[in-house]
């Protein structure tokens, strides 16, 4: 089972997002945050990296909140692979979805990875190679469609 990483700082998009992503056979972790993400991350034993010299980067922003405070959603899914990324670009924080899009690439280069933005369009931003840029208001089915897409690569 493809787990994807989403996050959302607006509650009833992410939950929106998340029954769309497990009604299609997605296991999901979610996040309100870049900073709750990049702790999320931080703590994955399986990134390409594998030593804590890059934690630092962006170390100081992802535990401005306290590890208590993280919620993942079921049980605690550190130790298992992140597949995608689903990010909104702008949010609450030190560090916005383009910033976690970068980090994600660099630590985990085959992860499939999608920003989306109703703010900003894609000529605006610069992602990392192997990222999809949407724009808001997107079709969950294609969201879902474009993730089906990537783990069949």
């Amino acid at each position: 089972m493809c787990r994807v990483l989403v996050v959302e700082d607006e509650g009833l998009i992410r939950m929106t997002i998340l029954d769309a992503l497990e009604d299609a056979g997605f296991d999901v972790i979610e996040a309100a945050s870049a900073d709750e993400a990049m702790n999320i991350l931080n703590k994955r034993a399986d990134r390409v990296d594998g030593d804590a010299a890059h934690e630092n980067d962006f170390r100081d922003a992802g535990q401005k909140r306290a590890d208590a405070e993280i919620e993942v959603t079921g049980n605690d899914k550190s130790d298992q692979k992140i597949h995608f990324l689903f990010t909104d670009i702008q949010m609450p924080g030190t560090l916005s979805g383009i910033d976690l899009a970068h980090a994600m690439a660099k630590r985990f280069p085959d992860a499939g990875i999608i920003v989306a933005s109703g703010r900003l369009a894609a000529a605006d931003v610069d992602l990392p190679p192997q990222a999809e840029f949407h724009s808001k208001p997107y079709s969950l089915k294609m969201i879902v469609d474009r993730l089906n897409a990537m783990s069949n690569k």
